[in-house]
């Protein structure tokens, strides 16, 4: 039997609008947030280009603690390295997930391009 080993470098990146939003994330719910990033979880946010949202900190009393997580991610297999940038974060809507107005999609798509400019860029200037 032969033995394979993998090593993926992870990069997550915190913006200040996803630090301010809605108050602080303890380290625990951030682990199991890069825990499930890193497994693949969240779903695709129709209209923005790309970027998704994952629940986190779901819990207490009501059931509804927690937010919202608005991120873009990106894998360069090549390099072994998986990008993920943390953009917003919104009090949970427990029924619906995010919830966005058309001019909010507009704007967080005019970001996801910039961040794949960057990233591009990023990639390209290092290792390409």
């Amino acid at each position: 039997m032969k033995k394979r080993i993998y090593e993926f470098k992870y990069i997550f990146i915190e913006t200040n609008t996803f630090n301010k939003n809605s108050g602080k994330i303890s380290e625990s719910v951030r682990d199991r947030l890069y825990f499930d990033l890193i497994l693949g979880r969240g779903e695709f946010i129709e209209g923005t280009g790309g970027l998704k949202e994952i629940q986190c900190g779901i819990g207490g009393a009501d059931g509804k603690t927690g937010w919202d997580l608005v991120f873009a991610d990106y894998n360069y297999p090549e390099i072994k390295e998986h990008i993920y940038f943390l953009l917003a974060k919104f009090p949970i809507n427990i029924t619906n997930g995010v919830i966005l107005s058309q001019e909010q999609k507009t704007k967080l798509r005019m970001i996801k391009e910039k961040l794949d400019e960057f990233v591009d860029r990023y990639y390209w200037d290092s290792y390409g």
